[in-house]
């Protein structure tokens, strides 16, 4: 599942509750897709698309949105333990973490002046039966 395919089908997608409690889902990809000698463009652009461009889109199209009904309130981009600390085998999954991080240090510093804050959480490993 690509960001691609996601994204543009959620940006026209009305967002009745900013304002109130409201959610913004994302997508991700998680797990490990191998040695970074042995990564092919299409793994790589899968993580990059979905994890990081995904949460772009994503994040945009609801900071448009709130902008437009002059509302402020929060985004919150979901990054994990790997936006700070890399492992073995997960080179493009790492990136795409650590980019989360920058990409709410540049979100929470253009939109402030409209009332907007932008936060990250961390989630560290979760034990679940692929990586058991």
């Amino acid at each position: 599942m690509s960001a691609a395919i996601i994204a543009p089908s959620m940006i026209n997608v009305p967002l009745p509750h900013i304002g109130s409690s409201n959610a913004q889902p994302s997508a991700a990809i998680a797990g490990q897709p191998g040695h970074f000698l042995e990564l092919t463009d299409e793994t790589w652009d899968d993580y990059i698309a979905t994890n990081l461009t995904g949460a772009f889109l994503l994040a945009r199209a609801a900071v448009r949105e709130m902008i437009a009904r002059e509302t402020p309130g929060r985004i919150i981009n979901i990054g994990s333990v790997n936006s700070f600390v890399a492992q073995a085998n997960a080179t493009p999954y790492v990136a795409s973490k650590g980019g989360i991080l920058m990409l709410t240090k540049g979100m929470a510093i253009d939109l402030a002046r409209y009332g907007i804050a932008v936060n990250m959480i961390a989630p560290g490993p979760i034990q679940v039966e692929r990586n058991s």
